[in-house]
């Protein structure tokens, strides 16, 4: 997937400070801690003229991998299982469980999705006949309708409501919910300026869904996240294992099916989203007890979220809309 041209600014009260107060996070004789909080420095210095999405993620002290490996100078990636029977027996379990949607015709026909031409009819029948089949072939036996997350009201339109989410009510159901898995979802024919707001869209969600389970006192939490920009799906997750370094790690990726004839593609992507499955029903089966009287000892990591204001940057780093935001986002 090529990178944005253009990208969604990250601004306001937020954390300013990179000050960490316990144990860094070290690799070998290198201290990745204090490597990355020193990144974010100069990215919280240097903030008007953002251009690339990691720097923009950094305000809010998220990291993608990338930005990991490139820091550690390691061209070592995590190895996958690769022996055959493995993602073949993910196929069999995932055309048992919901035969009904996978062999379903609307799966796999685009044409109800092409022959509309407005952008709005566009995308809702894109995601309807094509996103959405696939989804809840993984995903629908568990809820997900999904309540706003508590930011800024002026912001609901932009950021608090993803286009797919798993969803579970908190032990106190007054608090609303916990989001377990958020999608994000662009067709083919959407506008560079388009993806690119939705590179930034997702990681800030997952990383407040985040921080309210280890407000319930999961130690252990992680946000899957998907990521479809027309054809091609990223998943990956969100965690916290070390003081103010959100990462996000990559699950894997994959082409959309559009026909029957690709019915191969399967092999790829059923283990990618069993194991997105199987990283939220751990996460659920915690959540859905009542948290012990002590809190996770991960509260003290967590960092408050800037606003998200939507600016958008060209290459000649000018401003062509939206202002600065001065809100904190409450976690």
């Amino acid at each position: 997937m090529e990178p944005p041209k253009r990208l969604i600014r990250t601004v306001g009260s937020g954390e300013p400070s990179s000050r960490l107060h316990h144990p860094h996070w070290t690799i070998r004789d290198e201290d990745l801690s204090k490597d990355l909080m020193g990144s974010r420095t100069i990215t919280m210095k240097n903030h008007e003229t953002l251009q690339r999405l990691e720097e923009i993620l950094q305000l809010n002290f998220i990291f993608t991998w990338n930005v990991i490996l490139e820091l550690t100078k390691s061209d070592v990636h995590p190895e996958f299982p690769a022996t055959l029977w493995e993602p073949i027996h993910a196929l069999a379990e995932l055309v048992r469980s919901q035969p009904e949607h996978l062999l379903g015709a609307d799966l796999w026909s685009p044409l109800q999705y092409t022959a509309r031409t407005s952008n709005k009819g566009n995308e809702e029948s894109f995601f309807c006949n094509i996103i959405k089949p696939l989804l809840h072939a993984a995903f629908g036996e568990y809820d997900g309708k999904g309540d706003r997350l508590n930011c800024n009201p002026a912001l609901d339109k932009e950021l608090l409501l993803p286009d797919y989410s798993v969803t579970i009510d908190w032990y106190d159901r007054t608090k609303g919910e916990h989001y377990l898995i958020v999608c994000e979802t662009k067709p083919p024919g959407a506008s560079q300026l388009e993806l690119d707001a939705d590179y930034i869209k997702p990681p800030n969600m997952m990383k407040l869904s985040l921080d309210r389970q280890i407000k319930q006192g999961y130690s252990e939490s992680m946000v899957i996240g998907i990521l479809v920009q027309g054809w091609k799906v990223l998943v990956f997750y969100m965690c916290l294992e070390h003081e103010a370094i959100y990462e996000i790690k990559p699950m894997g990726h994959f082409d959309l099916i559009v026909d029957r004839m690709q019915l191969c593609k399967l092999i790829n992507i059923c283990p990618i989203l069993l194991e997105a499955k199987n990283i939220m029903e751990a996460s659920m089966k915690h959540l859905q007890q009542r948290p012990s009287s002590e809190t996770s000892y991960k509260a003290q990591f967590t960092r408050p979220s800037y606003d998200i204001q939507p600016m958008y940057i060209y290459s000649t780093a000018e401003v062509v809309d939206g202002e600065d935001g001065d809100t904190e986002v409450p976690n």
